[in-house]
């Protein structure tokens, strides 16, 4: 093996001891033993979770960019004196009709159910790996998450 970009031999074992994950990245410390070739399995879930929040990010701030940028080009929001969407049928009704502040309430929205879609991948990974104790906690505070949005809505 090589040695990488910073000089380093690729297959030699990270800062913390511990064998190199993709391109010669050390797993992060304390995930070495995790379990009998499950580490790899747990960095892998990691990096999934991360990039679903990477992703819900950049697509929602890309919406409420597209919204702006539209604002900007039209110069109103596509309601009438200072009206705005409060309802999700009032925003998908606003994308439609290409609303700027439909549009970025499409954004802001993305970008509050990030969290949730995380947390709904982490109850995934759990499942799959079997563990109880965590697919407990993490179906409790999804349970939470998605009752809180019913309840806002209602005004309770």
């Amino acid at each position: 093996m090589g040695a990488d970009e910073r000089g380093q031999d690729a297959g030699a074992p990270g800062p913390t001891g511990a064998p190199p994950g993709p391109a010669g990245v050390a797993a992060p410390a304390g995930r070495e033993h995790v379990a009998p070739g499950g580490g790899d399995h747990l960095f892998r879930m990691e990096l999934v979770i991360s990039r679903v929040l990477q992703i819900g990010v950049l697509v929602s701030a890309a919406v409420v960019a597209i919204g702006l940028l539209l604002l900007l080009i039209r110069g109103h929001s596509g309601y009438p004196r200072q009206g705005f969407p409060t309802t999700l049928a009032g925003v998908a009704a606003g994308v439609g009709q290409a609303r700027p502040y439909a549009i970025i309430a499409t954004g802001l929205l993305l970008l509050i159910l990030t969290p949730v879609l995380r947390v709904a991948v982490g109850l995934v990974a759990f499942v799959l790996e079997r563990d109880s104790t965590f697919v407990t906690v993490t179906g409790y505070v999804l349970a939470v998450l998605i009752l809180s949005f019913f309840l806002g809505r209602s005004g309770w």
